[in-house]
């Protein structure tokens, strides 16, 4: 690490993360060869009672770009750990990192090949008339206030979920940067003012729960040990707690209720709390055991 400091833990690699190995010598990657026999199932079993064996395969070096990526792709695990299967670390909506990358839809070919070509066209025409709508839409400056404050409300009653809305989104995020540093703004042009104004005050509380959120789920992993794991816990309990306030707060708003004025007022505490422990998990970083004791 730089400054001769000690190199915190999952800076690098993490439990669960994929590598290939590469000889040194010969430049081929270590691959999981199929069977000699294709008809071959994965798994032999003999008589009933017997043992069950593994299949053929085997570990064998191979040339880069004649074997699959993922014949070449082993999950690093440590010793004392269970196995954490790839997908809990790699789907975007289950670990957040959808937040800030450009939203993936499939093409045209790839639905064709899927579902068929009639469902291409359909999704053809559902994006154009997504496209119509959008460029006929009435700017928000034409809208009276009490509906400005309407969709306001739920852009912010997202926000404070970890989602982005229509006029309140994502500020600007590095790729790449965790999601700790995530903060949401006002990004409606024409909205009213006084709505604008506080609108920002209730942002925060959307970057300061992603971030806590995010921590909390690195805390859990079984590796981080015992100390960061009872403090992923609490976290997870006052989350819980808040989300509470969510739903009450969505419900006040269902039942036409809600103001900007009252969000802001039932927002404050728990904004104070989740700065508080945004600060907490930044001061923890990736820490454990007695480390993170201190």
């Amino acid at each position: 690490a730089a400054g001769g400091g000690k190199r915190p833990r999952g800076a690098i690699l993490r439990s669960g993360d994929c590598v290939s190995l590469r000889s040194c010598l010969t430049g081929k990657l270590l691959a999981l060869q199929a069977a000699a026999d294709r008809n071959q199932p994965p798994w032999d079993r003999f008589e009933a009672g017997d043992k069950v064996k593994p299949s053929a395969r085997r570990p064998e070096t191979a040339v880069e770009g004649q074997v699959s990526s993922e014949a070449v792709a082993w999950q690093v695990t440590l010793a004392s750990c269970p196995p954490v299967p790839p997908w809990s670390l790699h789907r975007p909506y289950l670990t957040g990192s959808f937040l800030g990358a450009p939203p993936a839809e499939p093409t045209d070919a790839q639905i064709a090949e899927l579902f068929g070509p009639q469902a291409a066209a359909r999704a053809q025409r559902a994006r154009d008339d997504r496209t119509r709508d959008e460029l006929a839409a009435a700017p928000l400056s034409s809208l009276p206030c009490a509906v400005q404050e309407d969709l306001v409300l739920e852009d912010l009653l997202s926000v404070m979920m970890g989602l982005e809305g229509k006029h309140v989104k994502l500020a600007k995020k590095r790729e790449g940067a965790p999601l700790a540093s995530c903060d949401f703004t006002v990004a409606g042009a024409g909205i009213d003012a006084s709505l604008a104004s506080l609108a920002e005050r209730v942002a925060p509380v959307g970057g300061a729960y992603v971030a806590a959120k995010a921590f909390a789920q690195g805390a859990a992993r079984h590796e981080m040990g015992l100390v960061a794991h009872a403090l992923g816990s609490g976290l997870k309990v006052l989350l819980k707690e808040y989300l509470v306030l969510v739903a009450q707060l969505e419900q006040q708003h269902r039942l036409e209720q809600l103001t900007l004025q009252k969000l802001w007022f039932f927002v404050q505490p728990a904004l104070h709390t989740l700065e508080t422990l945004r600060m907490v998990c930044d001061a923890a970083g990736r820490k454990a055991g007695g480390e993170l004791l201190d």
